[in-house]
């Protein structure tokens, strides 16, 4: 009797033992739950701040910031003009706040005319900050239908274009004299080596403005045609650059009228190749004004994104094949500051898509097996180009469709029109012995004279 009393009261504080630390647990698991999704804050008003003030003020609440553009006001320079979230706005520790800031006219620069505060001045700065293009106010299938059944016809250039072709020439010849400034600059962080990066940075800019100035059509007024563009923008892909020379592939390129500029990062699993990193897309933002488009290679790509974003990235695309929380991915990537993309592999169906379209920017559709530079151009993805434009048209999406691989003078138009709007483009151009010859030739078979 005494036995079983003895062996009741042992089971009883077992049991007692057992409750405590299910509790425990229990208890634990709540903090840790809450603790990762992260208290919620509003967001504070810091317009009119100066940017280190701002900088402060945010990390005292766990938020994050960066500067997304700079524009000419007549406010004290590096002052904050714009924010995105809005003030009061509630968003989650960690998050990215982007901004625009001011900065001072340059040599000949003048302040802009827009009101401050006005429907054109808030639509800019918006724009600024997101990188959203404008809604198309017309039919994008009405549109498309008239310019495909629109006669193309020879004719000689205007004097417009004759001109540009000079200064095009004229840049790219001056683009030695940059290029040798950035090979020899000096090693570490000497005062002469940062003071050459920041010159190559402002040349760098002063030619993205100069782009954009030529970037109008043109008229023949003798054959009274117009040369349209059919609204295309050229990536030169890095992976078949020179990379003991990268900084001076970049400045040829430049020179000959390019603004973006894509990156292909491999891990050697998710395909059978290993280039380029983090460190290296940091190097890239400090020396150009052009925007990077990274497309990411790796498996996980979802640990990594928005530090390629934080690094200076303005594009990042992840691999659908790749990334089971895809939707997480793409939205800390906007969160990070950088347009999200998916990218999508010749063999894997459109149907991959249905869930994640309206969380990206921008698809990348290969045109070959990722891995290797120099590869034929998959003939049946033109087919899958014009799905793949058809559907985003048919939800009213804003998404952009980038394509890569193959993609030479002979069938860039034939993609062209098929619905691409941004073109990778690597053998095309860094094979060739001319470089700024590629571009301008890529560009004007990708360019319709009607």
């Amino acid at each position: 009797m005494s036995f079983f009393k003895k062996g009741t009261a042992a089971l009883g504080r077992l049991v007692a033992v057992g409750v405590l630390l299910a509790v425990f647990l229990a208890g634990m698991m709540s903090v840790m739950y809450f603790s990762l999704q992260g208290s919620e804050i509003k967001v504070p008003e810091i317009t009119g701040k100066s940017f280190g003030e701002s900088e402060n003020e945010l990390a005292s609440l766990g938020l994050k910031i960066k500067k997304r553009a700079d524009r000419v006001t007549n406010d004290p320079p590096n002052t904050i003009i714009e924010q995105l979230p809005k003030p009061g706005e509630t968003v989650k520790t960690g998050q990215m706040i982007l901004v625009v800031t001011s900065r001072p006219p340059a040599s000949g620069e003048t302040a802009p005319t827009v009101i401050k505060g006005s429907e054109d001045d808030t639509e800019k700065i918006e724009e600024m900050i997101t990188d959203k293009p404008k809604k198309p106010k017309t039919n994008t299938n009405t549109n498309r239908k008239k310019a495909d059944t629109t006669r193309d016809v020879n004719a000689a250039p205007s004097d417009t274009d004759t001109k540009s072709s000079s200064n095009s020439s004229a840049d790219a010849s001056n683009s030695n004299k940059v290029a040798h400034e950035l090979a020899d600059k000096s090693k570490g962080n000497t005062t002469a080596g940062k003071n050459r990066r920041r010159n190559l940075l402002t040349r760098s800019r002063k030619a993205s403005r100069g782009r954009t100035a030529k970037a109008t059509k043109t008229v023949g007024t003798a054959t009274n045609v117009e040369k349209i563009s059919a609204g295309f923008e050229l990536a030169p892909s890095l992976l078949s650059a020179d990379f003991s020379r990268l900084g001076e592939e970049i400045v040829s390129v430049e020179a000959a009228g390019v603004s973006l500029l894509h990156v292909d990062v491999m891990d050697g699993r998710f395909v059978p190749n290993i280039t380029i990193g983090l460190p290296v897309v940091r190097s890239l933002r400090a020396i150009t004004a052009s925007r990077i488009d990274t497309h990411l290679m790796i498996v996980e790509p979802g640990r990594y994104a928005a530090e390629f974003a934080a690094a200076g990235a303005d594009m990042v695309s992840v691999h659908v094949e790749a990334d089971p929380h895809l939707q997480r991915t793409l939205t800390s990537i906007r969160e990070a500051g950088a347009k999200a993309g998916v990218a999508i592999n010749p063999a894997t169906p459109l149907s991959a898509l249905d869930e994640v379209l309206c969380y990206a920017d921008f698809v990348l559709l290969m045109s070959v097996n990722p891995g290797f530079g120099g590869q034929r151009f998959i003939g049946p993805v033109l087919d899958k180009l014009r799905r793949l434009r058809q559907m985003i048209d048919e939800r009213g999406l804003g998404v952009r469709i980038e394509i890569d691989g193959g993609i030479d003078e002979a069938n860039i138009r034939e993609v062209v029109l098929s619905g691409a709007e941004i073109i990778v483009a690597g053998s095309a151009v860094f094979g060739q012995k001319d470089r700024a010859a590629a571009v301008k030739g890529l560009i004007d078979k990708g360019t319709r004279w009607v």
